[in-house]
């Protein structure tokens, strides 16, 4: 009955991980998919419902600019367009590296990133250790993807040892702010 639960709780997970954190946000997901050169629609990213506008080559080399001068905004965007190839050719390499530059100045978001890059092994070498370090400060400071993906990793253990102890309090957290797929896949953790 466990692997079931088990099993249940992540595809709870993975659908309300979209749809909580558009919500936390108070936006809608973006129109055109993930890479997507479509101008005038907005591209969602597939980590986290989030949207960034179309870039022509200019405008993203002049974003470019201002994450080399160490803006942590552009850094952020530069990473995830990079990470996911929006709007610009794919190279979670590189992109990690932006990333990583922006976690490294506080930012969040930029934070959860590249934990769960770290965890994945995505576009740079996996280190679980730094990954759930990355992912812990996103989720202490109130990422709530962090605290779900947190959460997930630790109950499914396939990145880290499972330990449904240290997962249930960040799947709570998550449950707590209202989402009602979290709130179910936690009562089952109950049973």
């Amino acid at each position: 009955m466990k692997p079931l639960i088990g099993s249940l709780l992540l595809l709870w997970l993975l659908v309300a991980g979209n749809n909580a954190i558009g919500e936390a946000r108070g936006k809608e997901p973006g129109k055109a998919a993930a890479g997507s050169k479509l101008r005038g629609a907005q591209a969602e990213t597939n980590l986290v419902a989030e949207r960034f506008e179309p870039l022509s080559p200019r405008e993203f080399l002049a974003l470019e600019k201002k994450a080399s001068a160490g803006r942590a905004n552009a850094q952020y965007e530069v990473g995830a367009r990079l990470a996911e190839g929006i709007g610009v050719a794919v190279n979670p390499a590189q992109g990690y590296g932006w990333l990583r530059k922006a976690a490294e100045q506080g930012d969040i978001r930029a934070q959860r990133r590249v934990g769960d890059m770290l965890l994945t092994g995505i576009g740079v070498a996996a280190n679980p250790t730094q990954g759930l370090d990355w992912l812990t400060k996103a989720a202490l400071a109130g990422d709530v993807q962090a605290q779900m993906d947190l959460g997930a990793a630790y109950y499914d253990g396939t990145v880290v040892a499972q330990s449904h102890d240290k997962a249930f309090p960040w799947l709570l957290k998550v449950a707590q702010r209202g989402d009602a797929c979290v709130e179910r896949s936690v009562g089952l953790m109950y049973a």
